[in-house]
């Protein structure tokens, strides 16, 4: 379990393992005061708030305001500076894709044999999300200065990472070029399954349900890979308008508009 929270400075335990010695107090304080105004780094403890690193800084605040909350990462085990530091950035979204797969693989480089689901494993993330930040390592120099100049994001960098290197950068000049959607690139990526080809194609889809119900697709050569990607594409334009309050007829309404205009959503 890792995650990002805050507690009051009082609250957080001093691990007995701590064998640092502390500072003065006027030393402490000094630190408590920098602390309050700007908690740069957050300190890192267990389940039950015992502190597994940043003695001295809740030490210095305490000595000012013992109430003061601060930034801590919830973790089973002690982390070091790199870890902290991912579990920070990865919660408060202060880093993108490009930044995150570049400290990825600074952890990885530091510790010989270690794979990306080990650092998904280590830090509590999932391994497909680290999968797909880490699928940067696979694409061209082209497609990797897209990412850093934030042009790209991680689903699309993921999804060119599955093909060929030049394949790569044909791909990307079309969609920094508007020619084609991340949804197209997804597409035009996605390896086919064995049995697409035997798929059955039709026009008209009806998937009966309980209670008199059913759901509907309509298309050109429909088959199931179709249908689930229309269905999921549907449950996410009705999720949308159902959080702005929208009524049905105002999201009918909407996505008809929508798909008019050829807007990707």
């Amino acid at each position: 379990m890792k995650k990002l929270t805050k507690a009051k400075a009082a609250a957080l335990k001093a691990n007995a393992k701590h064998v640092r010695k502390d500072e003065s107090e006027a030393q402490l304080r000094l630190l408590g005061e920098s602390v309050i105004r700007h908690q740069e780094q957050p300190v890192s403890a267990s389940l039950d708030l015992t502190l597994w690193d940043g003695h001295r800084r809740v030490a210095g605040v305490i000595l000012i305001n013992p109430d003061h909350e601060l930034e801590v990462v919830i973790t089973d085990a002690p982390l070091d500076a790199s870890e902290t530091q991912l579990i920070t950035d990865f919660y408060k979204k202060k880093l993108s894709g490009y930044e995150l797969c570049t400290l990825g693989r600074q952890w990885l480089d530091a510790r010989p044999g270690a794979k990306s689901g080990d650092l998904a494993a280590k830090l509590g993330f999932s391994d497909g999300w680290i999968s797909q930040i880490m699928s940067l390592e696979r694409c061209t120099p082209n497609v990797k200065d897209a990412a850093q100049a934030g042009k790209i994001n991680a689903k699309e960098w993921n999804a060119l990472s599955k093909v060929e290197l030049p394949e790569q950068d044909r791909l990307l000049a079309l969609r920094l070029n508007g020619e084609a959607s991340r949804g197209d690139l997804e597409k035009k990526t996605r390896k086919p399954r064995d049995h697409d080809a035997k798929d059955v194609r039709v026009g008209r889809i009806r998937i009966d349900l309980k209670d008199a119900r059913a759901v509907i697709f309509v298309g050109k050569k429909l088959g199931a890979a179709e249908a689930m990607e229309m269905g999921q594409e549907a449950v996410k334009k009705i999720k949308s308008g159902y959080d702005k309050n929208h009524d049905v007829k105002t999201i009918e309404a909407e996505c008809r508009d929508e798909a008019r205009s050829g807007s990707e959503p």
